[in-house]
């Protein structure tokens, strides 16, 4: 057997900044909002991605959203020992995340959300079009973000942003990005539930479909292929 460094000549380590810790309010520097394409070396499928960046000393995190498919545009039906709870779907769990962005990011494509007088987008790279110009201006500017830790330990956005009353009316349930933020009393109540726990082993299998994929540490998961109306609240 013949050992030869040059099989391992260029790689040389990387500065990438640590993730910023989950359960945490954090003031960061908006870095952005990306459209990027990758393909995974594991089955050549190109996966369109939008990503939010938000950093401060301690670290960064990135906010992933993958291309829509077609099932999260429905409601979500939790069932409980008192029977089924209607949920919003996890696209309008989205959008409304966006929003709170852009009420800081952009204030004045906000209010005309507010007003019903944003169009329609109607695919995915509209969206992200829209997304990347919408908030290239507050770039740079400080905000804040709200961080809690899902199974694995690792820091994400609270992924309920939004619910509905008891008129089937959107409410909002939590601010995740903005100024002044606050825990609700579910997310304080969950952050102590979760003190005491043990996180899984973070690792992603090796037939996983973004095996080879350069994602960041808290790519979340799909969410629906449809028109992205903002005006919704």
């Amino acid at each position: 057997m013949v050992f030869s460094f040059n099989s391992v000549a260029g790689i040389k380590p990387t500065n990438a900044p640590a993730p910023l810790e989950g359960n945490k309010i954090h003031a960061v520097i908006f870095e952005g909002v990306e459209s990027v394409d990758v393909t995974s070396t594991s089955n050549g499928q190109t996966y369109k991605l939008m990503r939010i960046k938000f950093s401060n000393s301690e670290g960064q995190f990135v906010k992933t959203y993958f291309e829509p498919d077609e099932k999260a545009d429905q409601p979500v039906i939790s069932k409980t020992s008192v029977g089924d709870i209607v949920n919003p779907s996890p696209n309008v769990q989205m959008l409304y995340t966006l929003k709170q962005l852009l009420a800081i990011a952009n204030p004045a494509f906000n209010e005309k959300i507010d007003r019903g007088e944003v169009n329609d987008l109607s695919s995915w790279d509209s969206l992200r079009a829209a997304m990347v110009a919408a908030t290239k201006d507050f770039i740079g500017q400080t905000c804040q973000i709200k961080l809690i830790k899902n199974s694995k330990g690792e820091a994400i956005l609270p992924g309920t942003v939004v619910n509905f009353n008891k008129e089937n009316q959107l409410y909002p349930a939590s601010t995740v990005i903005g100024k002044n933020l606050t825990w609700t009393k579910k997310e304080k109540e969950r952050i102590e539930r979760e003190a005491s726990a043990q996180p899984t082993p973070v690792g992603m299998p090796s037939d996983s479909p973004l095996a080879g994929v350069a994602t960041d540490p808290v790519a979340e998961q799909p969410v629906p292929e449809t028109n992205f109306n903002m005006n919704f609240l």
